[in-house]
């Protein structure tokens, strides 16, 4: 049986509690607490990870640990006052060093506005810049299509966690020539780890004095190019009608009319490859009408 815990800070200085037990202590926090922990295997026993985000919630859980039936957690919970407070003197030390402590936590919007000014920017004349691109089961933050290129960023703020960025990485690499994850410094290095090789990380950071609505989006790690795209992954970015139209404009459309999306992509895939099927689908998607929203969201992946 084992507790223990770990103070941080975000990036606007709330403190954080991340609480740590394996064996039986799993059972006195699940009896103790109200916030459901995350189980995942720790060798041959279960390890609980709890986080609790806020000052008040942080001496919320020191007093349901201190009042817990169990000597260990009892003990764990009088030293995390201690703690909290050792964390206020260490982080009020570096605020009066002038060192960027004192950033407000970026939220969304502005890290998606300030995503979007960098694309629209850097992005080749006529290029579409996309938000919310559906991708089947995952969609993407930003996309940048051109005919000779696509590139996908997936944002994770301060608030975000980095749960379902294997399955996102997974639909991302599937589809885009390009991509990057934006992130906090909090993310950074276990993102790093969760990343194929080509994909660039760029942190999102703030030096005391900065615009909070405009962050600085610095590359830390330089990306290249997909090795692997699909192309049928990028013909599932195609309505059915304009699926049908492709193939009748390549000849193939024989005994398909009545197919279903899926077999028409099929059979598209099955006739361009990676790059030509970016550049069919990019034509129909600038095509479109009414298929986005006035800020550039997608409303819809799929079509008839």
């Amino acid at each position: 049986m084992s507790l223990t815990w770990r103070f941080s800070r975000l990036a606007d200085g709330t403190p954080r509690l991340r609480v740590t037990a394996t064996g039986a202590t799993i059972e006195h926090l699940a009896q103790c607490t109200p916030i459901p922990a995350r189980h995942r295997p720790a060798g041959g026993d279960w390890q609980a990870l709890l986080t609790f985000t806020g000052a008040d919630a942080c001496l919320e859980a020191a007093a349901t640990l201190t009042s817990s039936v169990d000597p260990e957690l009892a003990n764990a919970g009088e030293r995390i006052r201690p703690a909290l407070d050792r964390l206020d003197a260490a982080y009020s030390s570096r605020q009066r060093a002038g060192q960027d402590t004192d950033r407000p936590v970026l939220d969304d919007a502005a890290l998606r506005s300030a995503v979007r000014a960098r694309a629209a920017a850097t992005a080749p004349s006529g290029a579409l810049v996309v938000d919310e691109l559906g991708l089947g089961a995952v969609r993407a933050d930003v996309a940048v299509l051109t005919t000779g290129q696509w590139a996908g960023i997936e944002l994770k703020g301060a608030t975000d966690t980095l749960t379902r960025l294997p399955r996102q990485v997974a639909g991302y690499s599937a589809v885009f020539d390009h991509c990057e994850l934006v992130t906090t410094a909090e993310h950074a290095e276990h993102a790093a780890a969760l990343l194929p090789d080509w994909w660039q990380l760029t942190v999102v950071t703030r030096a005391p004095g900065d615009n909070p609505a405009v962050p600085r989006l610095d590359v830390i790690r330089s990306g290249s190019v997909n090795p692997t795209p699909d192309g049928y992954a990028r013909a599932q970015l195609l309505w059915r009608g304009e699926a049908l139209a492709e193939l009748t404009a390549l000849g193939a459309d024989r005994g398909l009319r009545s197919a279903r999306r899926s077999e028409l992509w099929q059979a598209l895939a099955g006739r361009l490859d990676a790059g030509q099927m970016r550049a069919a689908v990019t034509c129909r998607l600038a095509g479109r009408v009414g298929w986005l929203t006035d800020d550039g969201r997608s409303r819809s992946s799929r079509g008839t």
